[in-house]
């Protein structure tokens, strides 16, 4: 875009940012009671195409979920991929900060998997949730992009616990390149509007950032952890395009 685009981009993101709540769990639970109490109607952002996407995942974590330990998928929202990795691993469990999408991920896949409120930035919440469980193989995909430094490494902490002696953590996040009108461009706004579904988020939705190889190795350092596969890949996006992502599979030194 060139500057008079950009100018025009970032006026139509101001009229939309000071409706998104500061507060993160706050953003969260309100977006997620606006979706399932119909207020918010254009499609959730980040689920473009499941199905697909679905295949991938199982496909990057098959050579390295050993069988034993329960799948569990971190801020599961609508709870889609937890429902594949249970058809495909057997059990797997939800989990999401924001009452209101475990309400719907029981509603849309009844049977199909367990669901649980638990916010993992809580070591003690994690904890229990091990004590209950056991150790776990755990998924994180698009979580770790849109918390704060100080949540990143509170939910790498409880990672570690979750995992025990048995697990490994799948990470995959947007990785777009630049700055955050970089990110929006990517996501498919552009100086003559910006799609339903991207408003949509930015309006009620903390600010993304982006997630990738650089942030993951500060994240889970080399030595604590040990990096066994990892990639670039893209992510589906219910405003049009797939953005950039990245992808890593690890396990705590043992």
């Amino acid at each position: 875009m060139n500057v008079s685009d950009r100018l025009r981009l970032v006026a139509r993101i101001v009229r939309l940012r000071p409706r998104a709540p500061r507060d993160r769990v706050t953003a969260w639970s309100q977006f997620w009671t606006g979706v399932a109490g119909g207020r918010l109607t254009e499609p959730v952002l980040w689920e473009g195409r499941v199905d697909a996407e679905a295949v991938e995942h199982e496909r990057r974590v098959a050579p390295w979920f050993t069988p034993g330990p329960v799948v569990l998928d971190v801020g599961c929202g609508t709870g889609w991929l937890t429902a594949a990795l249970a058809r495909s691993r057997g059990v797997a469990v939800g989990v999401d900060v924001a009452p209101d999408a475990v309400a719907l991920a029981r509603r849309s896949h009844p049977g199909a998997a367990r669901f649980e409120v638990a916010d993992l930035t809580d070591l003690p919440t994690a904890a229990r949730l091990h004590g209950d469980l056991g150790d776990c193989h755990v998924v994180v995909r698009g979580v770790l992009h849109v918390l704060p430094a100080d949540q990143r490494r509170a939910l790498a902490r409880a990672v570690r616990v979750l995992l025990g002696d048995r697990g490994r953590l799948y990470l995959v996040e947007t990785n777009v390149g630049g700055g955050n009108l970089d990110y929006l461009a990517a996501a498919g706004a552009d100086a003559a509007g910006i799609p339903g579904p991207l408003a949509q988020a930015i309006q009620t939705l903390p600010r993304p950032g982006h997630f990738g190889p650089q942030e993951r190795a500060a994240l889970f350092p080399a030595t604590h952890w040990d990096l066994l596969a990892d990639g670039a890949g893209r992510l589906g996006l219910a405003s049009g395009p797939d953005v950039a992502a990245y992808w890593a599979v690890l396990q705590p030194h043992r």
